[in-house]
């Protein structure tokens, strides 16, 4: 199968080259094992992540590493936290919205965005 990508770097990258459109040709099923020794061979590559994800432990084909995936270089591990999300406040100063003032709550849609309940001074 053709498998086409992106391959980008990211701040921890092995080396700082621009953005490349890749055009590969890989068996279905191929692990994103084998894919990350090839790109490191052919391109210098350090650690690979495709959505977040570590690419070693993918599969070419299957979600989210198919055609059109963005590789990084310079995969490092999210830290997950226990914690809730943070609400985010965005205040509209001026424009058609000037004065509006919209809150993210700690859960994502259907409730997002909405306006917020605040008093003036």
């Amino acid at each position: 199968m053709i498998f086409e990508c992106t391959l980008v770097r990211g701040p921890n990258a092995a080396s700082p080259e621009p953005p490349e459109e890749l055009t590969i040709i890989a068996f279905g099923g191929m692990p994103g094992l084998e894919l990350q020794r090839q790109l490191q061979e052919a391109r210098g590559v350090g650690p690979l992540s495709v959505a977040g994800e570590d690419l070693s432990a993918l599969t070419v084909g299957h979600p989210p590493l198919v055609a059109g995936a963005v590789l990084v270089d310079g995969h490092c591990p999210v830290e997950k936290s226990d914690s809730p999300a943070t609400p985010l406040l965005l205040l509209s100063h001026t424009g058609a919205g000037g004065g509006l003032s919209l809150c993210t709550p700690a859960r994502s849609p259907p409730h997002w965005p909405r306006r917020c309940r605040h008093s003036h001074p």
